[in-house]
């Protein structure tokens, strides 16, 4: 008896599940009779946007509901001064936390400023000797330029020179070949008519005197300045010239 009434209550519970689906599938169905693809998609929309509300809004009440929660238990436990003292230790730590970040960080700012003077000294140093390397080059092109102008100068002043020097010494040339040429007239001249009672022997001496003379008078000029200038030598000299 007591096997068939437990029977009887399973299927009665089978029948109120499946009478509860098959409600809920009527009112699904009525409700997508009554609202469109459109308005569904805008409730789905709003549901979705209504829950993250609420987790943006649990999220931001957290930490104030946690250290509320934590401030009724350490009151409750332990006491009001237990969680003063609890509180205190954690703001010290925060307190050695942010001390920590603040001298990390202003370690590395000074790392780093010190990195950039000693680029900037680095940079400094090289500006400087680029400088000095620029007026050196500078002032040995300034040199360089004044030798070539210079030399170029020379070189035409050499030229002009040499072009007077060539042109006086093919006027000399003219002028001793015209000297030659009176010279031997001369000499021909005086031998035909002052010589004429010479033996032949003497004519030829005399010839050769008279031709050979323009090759030898060097010499003899050079012989009697050296004989002059020893004779004078043994005069008194005026000291004032």
């Amino acid at each position: 008896m007591s096997a068939n009434l437990n029977d009887r209550n399973k299927i009665l519970q089978n029948q109120q599940q499946m009478t509860d689906q098959i409600n809920s599938l009527i009112e699904q169905s009525a409700q997508a009779m009554l609202c469109g693809p459109d308005c569904q998609r805008l409730e789905k929309e709003e549901s979705l946007k209504q829950k993250y509300l609420d987790a943006k809004t649990n999220l931001q009440t957290a930490p104030i509901q946690l250290e509320e929660a934590r401030k009724q238990f350490y009151v409750f436990a332990e006491g009001q001064g237990a969680y003063n003292d609890m509180l205190e230790k954690d703001l010290k730590e925060k307190a050695q936390q942010i001390s920590s970040l603040i001298s990390e960080k202003f370690n590395q700012e000074v790392q780093g400023a010190k990195t950039l003077i000693y680029y900037y000294n680095t940079d400094l140093i090289n500006s400087k000797n680029t400088i000095e390397l620029y007026d050196d080059y500078l002032k040995k092109n300034r040199e360089l330029d004044k030798k070539i102008k210079d030399s170029k100068g020379d070189v035409l002043t050499k030229d002009r020179k040499s072009y007077y020097e060539n042109q006086e010494y093919d006027s000399l040339k003219n002028w001793y070949m015209l000297f030659i040429v009176l010279y031997y007239i001369v000499a021909v001249l005086c031998f035909a008519t002052m010589f004429p009672t010479l033996s032949i022997i003497m004519k030829f001496i005399v010839f050769l005197l008279l031709f050979l003379y323009p090759f030898y008078s060097g010499i003899l000029f050079s012989i009697f300045s050296s004989i002059f200038a020893q004779i004078k030598s043994y005069f008194p000299k005026n000291v004032y010239i």
